[in-house]
């Protein structure tokens, strides 16, 4: 049975010329920027350029947190610097980079219990803030790679079986109003912030890969439930078009955006 699906694999994919199936990957990544702004309701997903969450909520293991008013723009100003697509292996060699990304949110923060002693630290219990959180991203670098793996059987499951990524940037900002009721103190502790982030992204890229892939991996297998070996076809060999881009939507988006209508 699995020498019968290997040998349908690979005649399969040696039945595709090397260049089509980028071609086609390409077009996809380049529609589904396109299609960002008005969301993809077949996946359950919101629009995305600009994402909008009115609010979040968390309130577990001595941490509580509200995220209110929540604006993230740019995840669509993305170039596609590289994409390369092994057949045999299937797996595909990406290159992101994000021009721009930023987010601006209201939060209101408790942490009681960090796992460390701060009474030494002025006598610092946990930590605590009600806030804005201003966040700006320049030249975001997604560089990686993943594969997709086929399962034999009646289902013809398909899941990611690796996903692995190196990230760089060239500017970070941030700004965070409010922590421990002290402007000064949030001044210090966004800076503090700023170079951990550069830090990791300098010098823990394993980590951060490790990190990524373990995320990603379940999310994704998710929405690639019901999905098969044949419709995996159909996409990279172009039998399968990517929907048509909801023009309506678009237009309807850019003018909320531009009257700051909200959801």
């Amino acid at each position: 049975m699995k020498l019968a699906a290997v040998a349908l694999l690979l005649a399969s994919v040696l039945s595709v010329s090397i260049g089509a199936p980028v071609d086609v990957i390409r077009d996809l990544i380049l529609n589904f920027r396109e299609q960002m702004p008005c969301g993809f309701p077949d996946w359950n997903l919101p629009p995305l350029a600009p994402f909008v969450l009115d609010t979040f909520k968390l309130d577990t293991d001595g941490i509580r947190l509200q995220v209110d008013d929540l604006f993230l723009e740019g995840l669509n100003s993305f170039d596609l610097e590289e994409l390369t697509f092994a057949l045999l292996q299937f797996k595909l060699g990406f290159h992101f980079n994000f021009r721009e990304i930023n987010l601006r949110t209201k939060y209101d923060l408790e942490i009681s219990n960090l796992g460390i002693d701060l009474g030494a630290i002025g006598g610092l219990n946990g930590i605590a803030g009600k806030g804005d959180i201003d966040l700006g991203v320049k030249n975001l670098s997604i560089a990686g790679n993943l594969a997709i793996q086929f399962h034999s059987g009646e289902s013809q499951d398909v899941t990611l079986k690796q996903f692995r990524v190196a990230l760089g940037l060239d500017d970070i900002k941030l700004k965070i109003t409010g922590l421990l009721g002290d402007e000064i103190v949030s001044e210090f502790l966004s800076d503090v912030l700023v170079s951990v982030v550069e830090t990791f992204v300098d010098e823990m890229q394993d980590f951060l890969g490790d990190t990524v892939e373990n995320l990603v991996i379940p999310v994704v297998d998710k929405l690639l439930v019901n999905v098969t070996y044949q419709d995996i076809m159909d996409l990279i060999t172009g039998k399968k078009p990517f929907k048509a881009l909801e023009t309506s939507c678009t237009r309807r988006r850019e003018i909320e955006f531009l009257f700051g209508i909200k959801h």
